[in-house]
Parts: structure tokens; C-alpha cells; sequence
């Protein structure tokens, strides 16, 4: 945990920035599957997907055929559109640690040595508060991921954005119905969607489908971008990468539970996602109680 130097910044990470970090894993990781899962079925039943039904539950066991004229997805342009997808992430995560590192640098550069000591012994409390209510929320999703029971359309914290549903539809019927185009889709497939979009419609359509990638995730960490500002205050450049460096251990050991999960206990998943969802409840409280006894108690003090 953190401690207060004499010289007034965190010795330590951030336990607000790792969870909230953290958590923008899972969901960005769901997002991107939306993605895939959507663009899979476009190409599996490009006519469900081109009415904008949602066929990625799976529940739907045998389609209908579509009709000649509806809108196909050639196989290289079904490949390309990954590619695009992949991009976009990328695209989202270099934008999103770069505007990060910038307010880092900007309000942990201003406040290096002149931070307050009371504030930041609040602040330091409020830390572990934010992290427990992010794990807190977790621990409930945790339930979700576990397939223990389905997404309710109240959530203070969405794990998706929506945006796949009309990116895969708009890219579906985004010309691949002439004969040049779907040609075209060959070269596309090349750049993930950089192609020249004047001589190339179908270049065009990815390079938008791509931008909705990199639009839907970069949704989720700009839901906590100002939100992280205060828990910059006098955090040193070495425990903010390490803030970071945390994060994505514990989110990618989190991933992979789930997913092992979900492969592995068919019959006792819902024994295993409960375990789960009081593990993690149980570390939120810790994390609450302590916060709350270093505002209440120190601070006071």
C-alpha cells in the first residue's frame, strides 16, 4: 500500500488507478469480442446481420437462407475486417495511455513537491475506498462473465458500448455487393482499413468500422480519464508505470481464470462463480475498511 514520505508524494501504487485500469481491461476485452462475435456471424449469416438481428447468443440454431440480393461478406474481406478490429484496438490503447501519461505528467509534475500532506493522506483513503468499489463491481460481473446469469440493462458500469451492432451492419452493406468492390476487399485486407478510401469504397468502409473499434474502447477509459486526476496528486513517475504494470497482471490473471472457467466447470461454474464473486467481495470490504480507517482515523489523528 502506499506511505507518505517526508517529502510528501505516494511511495507506492495506486490502488485507485491498478483496479479502475484493471477493470477497463475485462470490459475493453468484452468489447472487442462483441466486435468478432458480431463480424463471425455477418460472415456465418450475413442475412441476420444485415436486418440488424442480433444473433451472438448463439440462440438463433438454424437461420434462413438469404435471398441473392442480400449483402455478402467475401472471406477476405471477413479477414480484413479483423485486421481492422485488431487496429482499432491498438489504435485506442496508444491513444488512451497516451492522453493518460499526459495528465499524469501534468498534475503529478505540478504537485512533485509542493502536495499537501493532509490532502494526500485523504486522498491516499479515498484510494483504497475507489479500488474497493471497483472491486466491489467486479465481483458482481463476476457472475456475468461466469455465464451464471445474463446482462441487465442497469448498469452503473457497461461492459459494452453497443457500437458493434451498426459498425458490422454498415460494413455488411458497405458495397460488397459489386463485383468491384468485393476485389477490391483483397487489397484491404493488407492495411486493416488504411487503403486510399477515394479509389477504394471498400477500403473506406474499414477504415470507418475500424475508427468504431477505436471508438467503442476508447468509451471506457474515457469514463475514468478526469475521474483519475485527483489520485495523481504527488504519485512519483516509478509507482505510476508500476500502477499500470499491476494492473495488467491482475487483469490478465482475471481474464484467464475466466476463461479456464468457463472451459473447464460446466457442471459446478455456478459453485465456482459464486466462490468467485465473495473472493472478491471480500476483498473489497478489506479494501473499503482500510480506506475508511485511514481518512477516520489518521487523518483525524
Amino acid at each position: 500500500m502506499d506511505t507518505i514520505t517526508q517529502d510528501y508524494y505516494y511511495d507506492g501504487v495506486s490502488a485507485a488507478l491498478s483496479a479502475i485500469l484493471a477493470f477497463n481491461l475485462f470490459v475493453y476485452t468484452l468489447e472487442v469480442n462483441d466486435f468478432r462475435h458480431r463480424l463471425k456471424n455477418a460472415y456465418l449469416h450475413p442475412f441476420l446481420a444485415s436486418i440488424n438481428k442480433d444473433t451472438s447468443s448463439g440462440d438463433a440454431a438454424s437461420p434462413p437462407e438469404p435471398p441473392p440480393s442480400s449483402p455478402q461478406l467475401s472471406t477476405k474481406r471477413y479477414i480484413a475486417a479483423l485486421v481492422a478490429t485488431r487496429l482499432g484496438l491498438r489504435d485506442a490503447l496508444f491513444d488512451w495511455f497516451t492522453i493518460y501519461i499526459i495528465l499524469w505528467a501534468i498534475v503529478g509534475g505540478i504537485t512533485y513537491f509542493d502536495a499537501d500532506p493532509d490532502s494526500l493522506l485523504v486522498l491516499w483513503g479515498i484510494n483504497a475506498i475507489i479500488s474497493a468499489l471497483v472491486v466491489a463491481d467486479t465481483s458482481f460481473k463476476a457472475l456475468q462473465w461466469l455465464g451464471l446469469y445474463r446482462a441487465s440493462r442497469f448498469q452503473i458500469l457497461s461492459d459494452t458500448t453497443g457500437m458493434a451492432r451498426d459498425a458490422v451492419k454498415n460494413l455488411l452493406g458497405g458495397g460488397v455487393n459489386s463485383a468491384s468492390a468485393t476485389a477490391a476487399s483483397g487489397d484491404a485486407a493488407d492495411d486493416g482499413g488504411q487503403g486510399n478510401a477515394k479509389s477504394n469504397p471498400s477500403s473506406s468502409t474499414l477504415t470507418a468500422y475500424r475508427y468504431q473499434v477505436r471508438l467503442a474502447v476508447g468509451t471506457h477509459f474515457a469514463k475514468f480519464a478526469i475521474f483519475l486526476l485527483p489520485f495523481y496528486v504527488g504519485l512519483r513517475a516509478g509507482f505510476f508505470v508500476a500502477s499500470v504494470l499491476v494492473a495488467f497482471g491482475f487483469g490478465h490473471a482475471f481474464l484467464y481464470c475466466v476463461f479456464k472457467a468457463r472451459e473447464r466447470f460446466d457442471h459446478d461454474r455456478d459453485k465456482v462463480a459464486i466462490g468467485s464473486s465473495v473472493f472478491l467481495s471480500l476483498v473489497a470490504g478489506v479494501l473499503f475498511v482500510w480506506g475508511m480507517f485511514i481518512v477516520d482515523i489518521l487523518w483525524v489523528s
